[in-house]
């Protein structure tokens, strides 16, 4: 049986580490705003950021979920009346995810809150040729896999 050798271990264990970090603060801070988790703010702003709407099998994949997952997060944003589903008009079986007013004014209004989040949370802690370095290597381990 292979080993993986303990520096190995230890990068993953510190990537998983910064991310649960920084997710954890992020879903504080939208919970105390908003009363949204980090997950349901993700398809808010995909969805935003995609003219508002997607079908439900691309938005499950950009926000890497799966489309079970996706569909309670849906749920939650429809009973509140940010999202709302809608039939795709080329396929009878087909879903969209539509962002709703109100979606988009709490994604609007949340944003600079998120971004301020994100940056106290962990990006203020590293200068930008720190920051360009680690997109290198993020990019270099992610790349073959994708």
């Amino acid at each position: 049986m292979d080993t993986i050798p303990p520096q190995e271990i230890t990068l993953w264990r510190r990537l998983c580490d910064a991310y649960e970090s920084v997710r954890e603060q992020l879903d504080r801070d939208l919970a105390a705003l908003a009363d949204l988790s980090l997950s349901e703010f993700d398809v808010l702003r995909i969805l935003n950021d995609a003219g508002g709407s997607l079908r439900m099998s691309e938005l499950a994949e950009q926000a890497h979920a799966s489309r079970s997952g996706l569909t309670r997060r849906v749920d939650r944003l429809e009973r509140r009346n940010l999202v709302r589903r809608e039939r795709v008009d080329d396929d009878r079986r087909g879903l969209k995810a539509v962002l709703t007013q109100a979606g988009e004014r709490l994604c609007q209004e949340l944003t600079p809150k998120y971004v301020d989040s994100l940056k106290s949370s962990a990006l203020v802690r590293l200068n930008d040729q720190e920051m360009s370095s680690i997109v290198g290597m993020l990019e270099r381990i992610r790349g073959p896999l994708s």
